[in-house]
């Protein structure tokens, strides 16, 4: 029995009227929230063409390990929490664009990162 649904014209066409939805939202201005009043930090997070290479290079890399990983049982739901937990600490990094959010970002990626080493090597 062949299934006709077509999986990959909604998975090629999604993101393109997901996308178009953006122009009805309201523009509100470019917004950076102060984080540190003291030192004039700032929570600001981009992408530009030096960072979109690291950040599509992660993606692409995470997934792949993610399914490397898939015969992993023990502490499976463990795994794939600091998988994820590791990803978004690697996007963090890559995309911020504030030295001390870099240097945040770059050490709470590694606490997943060590976890994952120390319990499956």
């Amino acid at each position: 029995m062949t299934n006709y649904f077509p999986w990959l014209t909604i998975v090629a066409v999604l993101p393109i009227f997901g996308g178009s939805l953006i122009f009805f939202l309201p523009h509100k201005g470019k917004k950076d929230y102060k984080w540190i009043d003291f030192f004039d930090f700032y929570w600001r997070l981009g992408i530009d063409g030096l960072s979109i290479g690291p950040i599509l290079l992660t993606g692409f890399i995470t997934t792949l390990a993610t399914l490397a990983a898939w015969p992993i049982t023990r502490d499976s739901q463990l795994f794939h929490f600091l998988m994820l937990a590791m990803y978004s600490g690697q996007i963090g990094l890559f995309s911020s664009q504030d030295l001390l959010l870099f240097f945040i970002m770059w050490e709470l990626e590694l606490i997943p990162v060590y976890l994952l080493i120390s319990m499956w090597g």
